[in-house]
This record gives structure tokens, C-alpha cells and sequence, in this order.
């Protein structure tokens, strides 16, 4: 069988064009795959001791809270936490959420005037929040079931100072009190 001129052309053709296929196949598409591959073992190669760090800190940790009778309440008790805290600057709800307690309570105008920030909280992703509040004109009674509220709805938060000055209006039953309480928030960090 003899091959015609054309014939030739089209195999010669053909070849080239499997040629070009192969080529482009074997270096434009599978090498940029063979260096993501090695640039992945090579990650993977720098994060197995993280891992095996972070396995060995997971085991420690199981280790603590199987020998610790309290491990279980202490989850319920962070859980609280993390729920009770809102995310975000302090100076955006607490004021907010402070002021409606004392509203309620019936004492009306607290200021609030945030302090400078305190050492860190002894609780990883917290920060603690202090701040002064200003009561200008309240009863001792109503103030003494106030911080008691206070105290008792904010469990994360303690009253470090308080100050009542009663030289400041005639009425005897009136006083002006300032306090400041230091109370855990979530770092933005």
C-alpha cells in the first residue's frame, strides 16, 4: 500500500499535533501541579511538629481536667463567661447596659468615664475594662440595693472603690456616689 502526498501530510500533522498536545499537557499543566505539590510537602513538613506540639498540649490538658474534680464546672462557668460578655469595645455597650440596670433600679444620670486599661486579665482572649460611675444625687438605700444587684447580675465585675460624699446637697437622705468597678471584656486582639 502506497501513501498518497496528502496522506503523509495529515499523519505528519496528526504527529505534530500529538506532539504539541503532549508537551503542552506534560509541562504547562502538570508542572505548575508538581511545584504546588512539592511547595505543599514542604508546608506540611514545617507544620507537623506544630501538630505534634499542639497533640502533646491536648493530652496534657486531658490530663489536667481527668485529675481535676472542678474541670467540669469550671467549662460551665467559662461558658457563662463567653456568653455574658458581648464582643466589641466596652465603651460601646457597657455604659448602655449599666445605665438601664440603674434605671430601673430608680436612680436616673449616671456618667460613666472609662479608666485607663488595667494590667491583662489572667484569661486568655480577655482584657479587663475598669471604669468610674458618677451618681450625683442618690439615696443611701437605693444605692446600697444597687451595687448589691450590680454585683449579683454582673458576676464578672467587682467594685474596686466607692466614694459617697454627702456635703454635697442639703437633703440628708441625697448623696453623691462614685465607684469604680473593673469587669472582664473581650480582646479585640
Amino acid at each position: 500500500m502506497k501513501f498518497t502526498k496528502e496522506q503523509i501530510q495529515k499523519a505528519v500533522l496528526a504527529t505534530l499535533l500529538c506532539g504539541g498536545g503532549l508537551y503542552y499537557y506534560t509541562f504547562e499543566m502538570i508542572g505548575p501541579l508538581a511545584k504546588r505539590e512539592a511547595a505543599a510537602i514542604k508546608e506540611i513538613a514545617t507544620l507537623e511538629p506544630q501538630i505534634k506540639a499542639a497533640k502533646s498540649k491536648i493530652i496534657h490538658t486531658n490530663a489536667i481536667e481527668a485529675g481535676d474534680a472542678h474541670a467540669a464546672e469550671a467549662k460551665r462557668a467559662y461558658a457563662v463567661m463567653k456568653v455574658k460578655i458581648p464582643g466589641g469595645q466596652p465603651v460601646a455597650w457597657l455604659p448602655t447596659r449599666f445605665a438601664e440596670f440603674f434605671k430601673q433600679q430608680g436612680i436616673t444620670k449616671p456618667t460613666f468615664r472609662c479608666n485607663p486599661e488595667p494590667n491583662e486579665a489572667d484569661f486568655p482572649g480577655y482584657k479587663g475594662s475598669s471604669w468610674t460611675i458618677d451618681l450625683p444625687g442618690v439615696g443611701f438605700a437605693a444605692l446600697g440595693e444597687a451595687l448589691a444587684g450590680l454585683e449579683n447580675q454582673e458576676g464578672l465585675m467587682q467594685i474596686t472603690n466607692l466614694q459617697i460624699d454627702s456635703a454635697v446637697t442639703t437633703d440628708a437622705e441625697i448623696h453623691h456616689a462614685q465607684f469604680t468597678i473593673t469587669t472582664l471584656v473581650k480582646s479585640e486582639k
